[in-house]
């Protein structure tokens, strides 16, 4: 199955499959039954975030930082790469683009367990 990304300000649309939430803080004018599950500690921390919007810290730091915080959730992402060996799973944030965002970056910390992970 696929892993996929989306803003909460876009539309529904099929094949969302499992639908998680990957923020902090709940975004202003989301219903939560938009989604299936919320997890907070698969957003970045309080700290990471500040550095990236306020100082505008590189791209590349921030993924760095962010994957060094991602391995204390090393169980809830090997989770979900069995998960997605299922079903789709759609990875949720209030970023339009997934350029620069840490969705992107989950999906792909995912997709390589996924890759590991025996069935």
């Amino acid at each position: 199955m696929a892993i996929k990304t989306k803003s909460v300000y876009e539309e529904e649309g099929p094949d969302e499959g499992h639908r998680l939430l990957i923020m902090r803080i709940w975004p202003r004018g989301i219903k939560k039954d938009r989604f299936d599950g919320w997890d907070k500690d698969l957003s970045p921390s309080p700290g990471l975030l500040k550095d990236w919007l306020k100082k505008g810290i590189p791209f590349k730091e921030f993924k760095a930082r962010y994957v060094k915080e991602m391995g204390s959730q090393r169980e809830k992402i090997k989770a979900l790469a069995v998960r997605a060996k299922e079903e789709t799973i759609t990875l949720f944030c209030h970023e339009k683009e997934d350029t620069y965002c840490h969705r992107r970056i989950l999906k792909e910390l995912i997709e390589r367990q996924k890759g590991s992970t025996k069935h």
